[in-house]
């Protein structure tokens, strides 16, 4: 699986199109997306996505979210075995968010 670069859109809703179709999903339960402000294992995702099969997923990133992203932010992509065990499955990748003018939150 490559690194995509990943682009957000902050104070409005960003939808990403996460291309896993050709990943092999034989002895895994899932793949997790997550995106963190600080790398280090206490620190809480502030974005989470979890995907169970080989496809193409569009995913909604909601304004709330995009928010409470800082410069710097990093993504990365795991997969969990069937037997429970996580595994890295990509590099860190940076996320570069992109300011709105107007936004949706209130």
């Amino acid at each position: 699986m490559e690194d995509i670069k990943i682009n957000i859109d902050v104070g409005v809703d960003t939808i990403l199109q996460i291309d896993l179709s050709e990943l092999n999903f034989i002895g895994v339960s899932e793949v997790i997306f997550t995106v963190k402000n600080i790398i280090t294992v206490k620190a809480p995702p502030i974005i989470e996505r979890h995907f169970t099969e080989a496809k193409v997923y569009d995913v909604l990133i909601k304004a709330e979210e995009s928010a409470n992203l800082q410069d710097g932010a990093q993504y990365d992509f795991q997969k969990v075995l069937i037997d429970g065990t996580r595994v890295k499955l990509t590099e860190n990748g940076r996320i570069k968010l992109r300011r709105a003018v107007g936004d949706k939150i209130e």
